[in-house]
């Protein structure tokens, strides 16, 4: 059964066209589709890893594509690539509060998503928590499992390109995967051989590379 586009977001860069899906189990995605004078072509589709997505944003680069969950009140990013396909969400932050009503703000409810006009911040207003949160574009990270180590590139918020800042070791062995937490202050690497997970202070301004956080080892 087809399923119903929702929100539609069209990015004037590239052409492309990218549709909001709500799926009936409520794990909601995102589709790439193209425009063409004969309609439309599917892409394909990706999770936007929350629950009742409403608002799309497109960075100005047109290689970013933002998604408000308004039912889990939470924000994922997405890679668009240069045929117009969504890559998997390469960033992800969960909201996490409540506010005054007892009805509508039991919890987050992330419902839009403005760029600002140096393409460096992205505003998330939030119903059920009552604020507007920001989001800085400035940065993106890689785990090397070669060498075990945690990659920084900078952001050019103009066309987009990444600037190598540098390197930072993962204070473990295999640093297979990590995630950024809902303050957006910290960045956690899991270390797979290690069995750690090491909590990297994440740097502002012209240094962006992730400090890493004294903390008191569990192990006995």
């Amino acid at each position: 059964m087809p399923l119903p586009v929702n929100r539609r977001v069209s990015d004037s860069l590239t052409g492309h066209i990218r549709g909001m899906i709500q799926m009936h189990d409520c794990a909601a995605q995102v589709r790439g589709l193209v425009a063409s004078r004969c309609g439309l072509t599917f892409l394909n589709r990706q999770s936007t890893r929350g629950d009742g997505a409403c608002h799309l944003c497109v960075d100005a680069t047109g290689r970013t594509l933002l998604v408000a969950n308004y039912g889990s009140g939470s924000v994922a990013a997405l890679p668009i690539g240069a045929d117009g396909s969504l890559g998997e969400p390469s960033d992800f932050f969960q909201h996490e509060g409540r506010s005054v009503d007892a009805e509508r703000q039991e919890g987050p409810h992330a419902h839009s998503i403005t760029l600002d006009g140096a393409n460096r911040h992205a505003l998330v207003a939030d119903l059920g928590l009552d604020q507007i949160l920001l989001y800085e574009l400035d940065a993106v990270y890689g785990s090397n499992r070669g060498h075990d180590s945690i990659v920084t590139f900078a952001i050019n918020p103009g066309d987009g390109t990444l600037t190598y800042v540098g390197n930072e070791p993962s204070r473990g062995k295999t640093a297979q995967n990590f995630v950024i937490d809902p303050s957006g202050e910290l960045l956690l690497v899991a270390n797979l051989d290690s069995d750690t997970v090491v909590p990297f202070r994440r740097r502002r301004g012209e240094s962006r590379r992730c400090a890493p956080v004294r903390t008191r080892s569990s192990r006995r």
